[in-house]
């Protein structure tokens, strides 16, 4: 499919890197974003990329958004490269969009790299060759429980994991109400599910080994 060409700018000639710094840290904080109309994010049920390959204008809600830093890569204009740290439903695209806007030169996104996502970072991922090596894989194989760090924990009794193991619900005391919790006996994670009005409710079990009992 043909790519239309919406504007062109020259101005980025004379744009020099100090310039493009300074605009970054206007991007810093607590940011209303609004979502790229080229988005999934859905438009009567129906997502506004789909919309928009139709031939339809939308108007997408702002949502807010944090930035924790931006910073300067590389600058060989036109192409900057910049690293963010940001929260959860960022949308980097939109943050070319608006930095472009910022500075009067517009701007597009043309590569995205993910490198770190909660407690995962991509320094500790394998590259498709090391995929055929048994010992690399098996040293970076996470366990279910690391899977989940990223979700709050409650650790349980062998009886509590037990019981889960059968569908049951356990008490969940101090635990406030949550959405998404990981159940976990002696560094296994047993289940996943909610947790509501003080009580854990599984959603997904695991197998576990039955306690002992006296």
């Amino acid at each position: 499919r043909a790519r239309r060409i919406a504007e062109k700018f020259a101005a980025w000639r004379a744009l020099a890197e100090e310039r493009v710094a300074e605009a970054l840290t206007g991007f810093q904080g607590v940011l209303s974003q609004i979502p790229p109309s080229l988005s999934a994010k859905k438009v009567d049920g129906i997502p506004a990329h789909r919309r928009v390959r139709q031939g339809e204008e939308v108007t997408l809600e702002p949502k807010e958004v944090t930035v924790h830093a931006m910073e300067v890569l590389a600058y060989h204009p036109p192409e900057l490269t910049f690293r963010v740290q940001c929260s959860s439903g960022t949308y980097i695209r939109a943050l070319a969009r608006d930095l472009g806007e910022a500075l009067g030169v517009g701007a597009h996104l043309t590569a995205l790299r993910r490198t770190h996502v909660g407690g995962f970072d991509v320094a500790d991922a394998l590259i498709l060759p090391e995929l055929e090596d048994r010992s690399a894989v098996s040293r970076a194989l996470l366990s279910p429980a690391r899977a989940m760090s990223h979700v709050p924990r409650l650790d349980v009794t062998p009886d509590a994991a037990v019981a889960l193991g059968h569908g049951k619900r356990v008490e969940a005391e101090g635990m406030g109400e949550e959405d998404t919790v990981a159940a976990v006996r002696g560094g296994e994670l047993v289940a996943v599910g909610a947790v509501r009005q003080g009580w854990f409710r599984p959603r997904k079990v695991f197998p576990v080994i039955e306690a002992q009992r006296g």
